[in-house]
């Protein structure tokens, strides 16, 4: 069988798994570049060696590809080389053996509240679509959710609720809550919605043609506030999850209840925002201690 038709065997494996269309385009995209490169190179995909495997990363490095990508790419290609091994189509799973390389600690962006009410106060209040990104900013900073889990969101899943049950990653759910702004503003969206949707229409946030909003509609919707902001701020719906989170830590949650609510698996992924927290407090300490503004 062709390494081609493997991979879209593999890919409907995933489906199945119900991974999200999404992730599934994004490994589809990293695996097809490994096997670009062994055509390329006359590599031969079965009998891949680490030699292989070591050059192809190194291909990407040359490339300029950074660590966070080359490590993404490394695991997506990792994940099917275990399934074809799990087949028997190869013997050893050499990417198995590989070690992503390290990214760089950089801390996450968020916003403070007074940009955050700065950005929603941008927010037209007398049209459809203003109405709806109002309530999507305060949704996003009410739940910490995913782009995807925000644009698969229906109506009967939310209306009227306090809680909402999120699909995430991997079909896996979990339970988020909505505060009495974020409540107010989808009260005032429904009214709007009214006079979009079809009766029939199942999702929450529309387009102005009255169809669910996709992944990159919703991208363009918050960038295009982003020049009128009185700071410059790259403005990312991951930045709204990064927000929720460093503040619910600011405030004293327990990173574990942040864990939850933010649906991360693994505690390492969530501990990051504690280091946003404690420089933060670093900083107020520097402006504030008469011995630290003079040292």
């Amino acid at each position: 069988m062709m390494i081609e038709e493997l991979l879209e065997e593999y890919l409907q494996s995933l489906q199945l798994a119900s991974y999200s269309a999404h992730t599934i385009a994004a490994y589809k995209r990293d695996i097809q570049q490994w096997i670009d490169y062994t055509q390329l190179n006359q590599v031969d995909p079965f009998t891949t060696d680490k030699r292989d495997a070591s050059f192809f990363l190194m291909d990407l490095a040359r490339k300029g590809k950074d660590n966070s990508s080359i490590a993404r790419k490394l695991s997506a290609i990792k994940n099917f080389f275990k399934f074809l091994q799990e087949r028997e189509y190869i013997t050893d799973n050499v990417f198995g053996l590989m070690h992503p390389p390290k990214r760089k600690g950089r801390l996450p962006q968020y916003l403070t509240h007074n940009q955050f009410s700065e950005l929603v106060g941008l927010c037209t209040d007398d049209d459809f679509e203003g109405v709806r990104d109002r309530a999507i900013l305060e949704v996003l900073y009410s739940t910490g959710c995913r782009a995807q889990e925000l644009v698969d969101l229906n109506c009967r899943e939310v209306k009227g609720r306090t809680e909402v049950l999120i699909r995430g990653k991997g079909n896996k759910s979990r339970v988020v809550f909505l505060v009495d702004i974020a409540r107010k503003a989808l009260e005032r969206y429904y009214e709007k919605r009214r006079n979009i949707a079809d009766a029939e229409e199942p999702a929450l946030f529309l387009s102005s043609k009255g169809r669910r909003i996709s992944r990159r509609s919703l991208y363009y919707l918050i960038r295009k506030y982003e020049n009128k902001l009185s700071e410059r701020t790259r403005l990312s719906v991951h930045l709204f999850r990064h927000t929720f989170a460093t503040h619910l830590l600011d405030e004293g949650a327990n990173l574990r209840e942040v864990q939850d609510l933010l649906g991360h698996e693994q505690l390492s992924s969530t501990q990051i925002y504690t280091h946003v927290s404690v420089e933060r407090l670093k900083s107020a300490y520097r402006d504030a201690h008469p011995h630290a503004r003079r040292s």
